[in-house]
């Protein structure tokens, strides 16, 4: 493999300023294999974004904060609410499984994975990103990885915290929790609203955006839970999660189609009955989410009519999992899943999945190893069985070296199976093989990756359907990140080169050949914090992908006193013009001023 100039000189420069730090690796607990463990015991490449990161930068979506993980990139045909595409590792939104308190989030009744465009960030404890495939554990859909993001439990006695923001393009939010926890019960409840003008979807390059008319967006976003211990050792937990949005669109070529929308409906639920003894616990959950979007737009066979299509997705999913800790190094869980997966109205149809899964982690002295392996037993396809291996080894107090080898198993939607106008039923699932290798040497940490898709699942513009694209597609990169922290400055710099080649040997789109992010918090006093973030986007292969073009964010952060907490961020901070897709417009310099209270 030959690493370009820009990937060398990023990772030279890196391994040059260690000497200045001696980080460890934090003793955090995530859930990557289903099940708490602590992240030294975790061989898959993660990235964990907590509370504190989130509430410093006041970021809203969860497209924002996820923009600043390495690896990750993002397109979109417009603004705030728009359709957004993300791409983990050069694998696009279908093939990353996003998870909300263990509930699935991937629409059934889209052909485009999560929509990640009405994810708003409230109330969350930490979102993890486990890259690389991870079907041995998840399931399809995790060809390149998981988004696990797991929302605030209620801690003892009562608490709450509210938070109002008014800002650019007058955009207005607001958001409030409370909650109660007791050795009897707990309870939460989270409620958050944004609702803005914005600016037209769709700009021919470099016309001013503010010649057309607007298209505003508006979320709603509910998060309850209620926990209750029956004895010391037995707890069940129900959770619930509502998103309720509607956006105005453009049609295509058109920024001032002001009769095009988008309404859509997200309902989440589970119920969970847990039990803990000293050394295994047992798990047992129902789950089911709910999907209803509708789109309007100019009928094509008379512009002054409106076209209406409405979609209904529900996913129903019963799990039982069982973990053991037989030795202080020694752990094993296993699990078994039925899911239903059903699309109403244009498509009525359904299939579903019986499952059975066994994660093992163990160490050797120093020396952690994870095995998985998963069997899934669809009605529509062929049986498949994924595993994952993965290794990591301290090779002394500085340097650790890990190495992941899975499968992967990702089966098309019903839309793309069944859809009157874009489906094909004769779609396969496709397969996909990967691998990394990573080296973290006190606070920098450098990764190589290596992904091939079998029979590639994509839209084909010459059958305007859906099918497999027939041989290997290939996906590999190299991810270097930096983190660092002086006496009052905290440093990240992250780099990302990839390479894609599909089976004709084209370049995939819109994926960036080169990425770099940088994030500055300047702690001036007890009472001031400043920060500065950054991203450079690189050359991009055709089919509408634009120029490159790097933006820069800013967040000042006052403490008024322990409770109360005022801020002002500006994005775009030096009015840059960008698109990231040709044709559709993006936010000039923008400010937003807020205040959070807690209680």
């Amino acid at each position: 493999m030959k690493l370009n100039k820009l990937t060398l000189a990023i990772t030279t420069a890196l391994f040059t300023t260690t000497s200045l730090a001696n980080t460890q690796l934090n003793d955090i607990v995530v859930s990557a294999n289903k099940t708490e463990q602590s992240l030294k015991q975790i061989t898959s490449n993660i990235n964990v974004i907590t509370a504190e990161d989130i509430e410093a930068k006041h970021y809203t979506t969860l497209t924002q904060v996820l923009n600043t993980v390495p690896g990750i990139s993002f397109t979109s045909n417009g603004g705030l609410g728009k359709s957004t595409s993300l791409y983990l590792r050069g694998f696009d939104s279908k093939r990353t499984l996003v998870v909300i308190d263990g509930i699935r989030y991937n629409d059934p009744s889209s052909s485009s994975g999560a929509p990640f465009e009405h994810i708003m960030l409230a109330d969350i404890e930490r979102i993890e990103v486990i890259k690389g495939p991870q079907s041995g554990i998840w399931g399809a859909d995790a060809s390149a990885g998981v988004i696990n993001i797991i929302t605030k439990t209620a801690k003892n006695g009562f608490a709450g915290n509210a938070n109002v923001e008014s800002g650019s393009y007058n955009t207005q939010k607001a958001s409030g929790t409370i909650k109660y926890g007791s050795k009897a019960f707990d309870a939460s409840l989270s409620v958050s609203n944004i609702d803005s003008d914005g600016y037209t979807a769709y700009s021919p390059a470099f016309d001013d955006i503010d010649q057309y008319e607007e298209d505003g967006y508006r979320n709603t976003t509910v998060n309850a839970k209620l926990g209750v211990n029956l004895t010391n050792k037995d707890r069940i937990q129900i959770i619930h999660n509502e998103v309720n949005s509607s956006t105005d669109l453009d049609s295509y070529q058109a920024p001032d189609s002001d009769t095009t929308y988008g309404d859509n409906e997200y309902k989440q639920s589970k119920i969970e009955y847990t039990h803990q003894a000293p050394t295994f616990d047992l798990s047992l959950s129902h789950q089911r989410s709910l999907s209803n979007w509708e789109y309007g737009s100019p009928s094509y066979s008379d512009p002054s009519t409106l076209s209406v299509s409405e979609y209904d997705g529900q996913v129903n999913e019963t799990q039982g999992i069982i973990n053991w800790q037989y030795s202080p190094q020694q752990m094993l869980s296993a699990g078994a899943s039925i899911t239903q997966f059903e699309h109403k109205n244009t498509i009525d149809k359904d299939y579903s999945s019986k499952s059975v899964f066994m994660n093992h982690s163990h160490s050797f002295g120093k020396t952690v190893f994870n095995e998985s392996i998963r069997h899934d037993n669809y009605d529509e396809f062929n049986n498949k069985t994924t595993y994952k291996l993965g290794v990591k080894h301290p090779i002394s107090d500085d340097l650790t070296l890990s190495a992941n080898y899975g499968t992967a198993y990702n089966v098309p939607t019903l839309s793309q199976l069944y859809h009157p106008s874009w489906g094909n039923a004769d779609i396969q699932a496709e397969t996909t093989k990967g691998w990394d290798i990573s080296a973290q040497y006190q606070s920098v940490s450098v990764t190589y990756f290596n992904n091939k898709i079998t029979d590639m699942i994509d839209y084909d513009y010459s059958t305007y359907t859906y099918g497999n694209l027939k041989g290997t597609t290939r996906i590999k990169g190299v991810e270097t990140e930096w983190k660092h922290s002086f006496s009052d400055v905290d440093l990240a710099l992250n780099h990302t080169r990839l390479w894609t080649e599909d089976p004709q040997g084209e370049e995939l789109a819109r994926r960036p050949k080169d990425q770099i992010g940088f994030d500055m918090t300047w702690f001036a006093s007890s009472q001031w914090g400043i920060n500065l973030n950054g991203q450079y986007i690189g050359e991009r292969s055709e089919s509408n992908a634009t120029d490159y073009y790097a933006l820069f964010n800013s967040a000042i952060n006052y403490q008024a006193n322990p409770q109360t907490q005022i801020y002002l961020k500006i994005n775009n901070l030096f009015d840059k013009y960008y698109q990231v897709v040709d044709g559709y417009a993006t936010a000039e310099r923008s400010a937003y001023l807020g205040l959070n209270y807690q209680f």
